[in-house]
């Protein structure tokens, strides 16, 4: 059809050019959604949860009782550490992305109510080995801060030193070094020895929309 005589018929019937128009916004303006929509789950899903997934197994043991103490822990640790290929093993919580969420909400007084939310990991020894952690700041764990530390669903970390992510450091303690401070939950506090690259929380907004790297690992005996 000849675009000068579609012109022409559009200026007379006003109407259904109008709804022409319209129509074409709105197709335009709901493609434009499912786009963003596309970009952002391409965004999560591949995003970098900066572990070596291709590396690392996750052994869940279920249905517990009293009798499985620290030492049948690690005497199941030396299990795995013995199969040929293994390079490390430890306990922990929880790992990125694994929905098996544990959270912490810090602060830096103990009398405040100013909360920060943080994903605790709570890793046995060579936990920060078999994560891949990388220390920016300060000082790994060593084998006294395990000793003080405990791993119990529903309960606060005891261990009374910290590692925490670099985003959650920024977030406490913007342009500080937060090594040597103290940091709060609800039952006691913890010192900061370390600050580690940034690694993903275990579900994806667990701490708010900016919170997917904000996190604690405290270090673990049992």
């Amino acid at each position: 059809m000849n675009p000068v005589v579609m012109i022409k018929s559009l200026r007379r019937h006003s109407v259904p050019a109008l709804m022409l128009v319209l129509e074409m916004a709105l197709a335009c303006a709901v493609l434009g959604n499912v786009l963003h929509m596309l970009q952002q789950r391409y965004a999560t899903i591949h995003r970098d949860d900066h572990i070596d997934e291709a590396s690392l197994a996750f052994l869940t043991i279920d249905n517990r009782d009293a009798s499985d103490n620290v030492d049948t822990i690690n005497r199941e640790l030396l299990a795995l550490k013995a199969i040929p290929g293994v390079l490390a093993a430890a306990q922990s919580n929880s790992l990125p992305l694994s929905h098996d969420v544990w959270g912490g909400a810090l602060r830096l007084d103990p009398a405040s109510q100013d909360w920060t939310d943080a994903s605790s990991y709570i890793i046995g020894s060579d936990g920060s080995k078999v994560l891949g952690l990388k220390l920016l700041q300060g000082r790994d764990f060593r084998a006294d801060d395990y000793a003080a530390g405990g791993i119990h669903a529903g309960s606060s970390p005891t261990a009374p030193v910290v590692i925490l992510s670099q985003s959650l450091a920024s977030r406490l303690w913007p342009g500080q070094s937060p090594i040597g401070k103290l940091v709060y939950d609800t039952t006691r506090g913890h010192r900061v020895i370390g600050v580690a690259k940034n690694v993903l929380v275990p579900e994806i907004g667990a701490n708010g929309p900016n919170g997917d790297c904000d996190e604690a690992f405290y270090p673990s005996s049992s």
